[in-house]
């Protein structure tokens, strides 16, 4: 109660000296922010037989603008949250970090230059398959270069570095990294419409050896071939939508598992304005991602989530709706079919715009995992919070 208290009195006593919102530092512009939340967590570890816990979350961070005039732009961000779980607190409670950095660049002959780089330290789930609350460090760095030719023609070179570190003693066997390199032919169908055909190659990396078959049996190297659109799609939607197949081969051939795969894989990330203040936002992802599951080299996951968003005067409103399929690819050992995952969720979440600078937010959220094995959970989400912005 005391650290709920003392988070509290930080947020509101800001409104004196912060209403005024951003501080201005010569041409940058800095924009703190303070949140204060208090959940109900039905099932903390995500496991068949569940574990209550209240968790109070105290947030802090800020970001930052600076334009250094019409062709470069920097923007930066960072965030601490500080969790307090009533359950073992000696052992779940926690920091998390995160920062970005995104730096804009407008190069000759109307060239771009994107440079972009997050980071997190942090406690979330890496994943679906991974459900324990395990310490990992993330960071994702890429470059995009887009250049114009004649005409509606361009192209674009894309380079990418994903870095996973587990500093939780045990699992370091998933700790790895890849890096990816790709080039794209884009034309410009509309103004504000753009098509792309392109191949990326992407060499994934592991620190050690897989824990059940004692070998770097993960380390891989795929091919992508990619065609996408993005901008103004139709009438009132934006976003972008891709297609493709990448072909995989493993650099150490097992007999327990296939050595090589072809993957059909799209993602799609569109907003649609169905009428003034009401907007719904669809995210679609087919793909593979890294597993250390038994034999099991990586998981298909396709996913879709549709979210509603109404706004009615000072209150928001988004209704989330979710639902995801993980099919491994090697039957495991006991079993006679190959693993398969459900996830359903849904949520609602409702915010009050109290003054420009200060919100308050109450939110609900389920999920259900369903598996042929012994994988199946239930949880369910309750939280209040009151957040300022300056």
């Amino acid at each position: 109660m005391r650290n709920i208290l003392l988070a509290l009195a930080v947020i509101l006593s800001a409104e004196r000296a912060f209403s005024a919102q951003n501080i201005k530092l010569g041409n940058v512009d800095i924009n703190p922010f303070a949140r204060l939340t208090e959940a109900y967590d039905s099932n903390v570890y995500l496991v068949p037989h569940s574990s209550s816990s209240l968790i109070t979350t105290f947030s802090l961070g800020l970001n930052a603008e600076d334009q250094f005039g019409p062709r470069l732009d920097i923007k930066a961000g960072y965030s601490l949250d500080m969790l307090m779980y009533s359950l073992v607190p000696g052992r779940n409670n926690t920091l998390n970090h995160a920062a970005n950095l995104d730096i804009e660049a407008l190069l000759p002959r109307d060239a771009t230059l994107s440079v972009k780089d997050d980071f997190k330290h942090t406690t979330d789930r890496a994943n679906s398959e991974l459900t324990a609350r395990i310490k990992h460090l993330d960071n994702t760095a890429n470059a995009t270069l887009e250049v114009p030719l004649r005409g509606n023609f361009g192209y674009g070179v894309d380079i990418s570095h994903i870095y996973t570190t587990y500093t939780q003693s045990g699992y370091s066997y998933l700790d790895h990294y890849e890096l990816l390199a790709g080039l794209r032919a884009t034309y410009q169908l509309q103004p504000k419409t753009r098509l792309s055909l392109g191949y990326s190659r992407g060499d994934i990396n592991y620190a050690v050896k897989n824990s059940t078959t004692n070998t770097h049996a993960n380390d891989a190297t795929h091919n992508d071939l990619i065609l996408g659109i993005d901008g103004n799609i139709a009438p009132k939607l934006v976003g972008s939508v891709q297609a493709g197949v990448q072909s995989r081969n493993y650099a150490q051939h097992l007999s327990t598992a296939a050595n090589d795969s072809t993957t059909f894989y799209y993602s799609a990330r569109l907003t649609w304005k169905m009428m003034p203040r009401t907007d719904m936002m669809l995210y679609a992802r087919r793909g593979n991602i890294e597993s250390a599951y038994g034999t099991n080299r990586y998981f298909t996951s396709t996913l879709t989530n549709i979210s509603v968003s109404h706004e009615i005067r000072r209150i928001t409103a988004t209704l989330n709706l979710g639902f995801e399929a993980a099919l491994y690819p090697e039957i495991s050992a006991g079993y006679k079919s190959k693993r398969l995952d459900h996830y359903t969720t849904t949520g609602l979440d409702v915010y009050y715009q109290i003054q420009k600078w200060l919100k308050t937010g109450f939110g609900y959220a389920y999920s259900n995992r369903t598996s042929n094995e012994l994988y199946s959970y239930k949880d369910n989400t309750v939280k209040l919070s009151i957040e300022g912005l300056f």
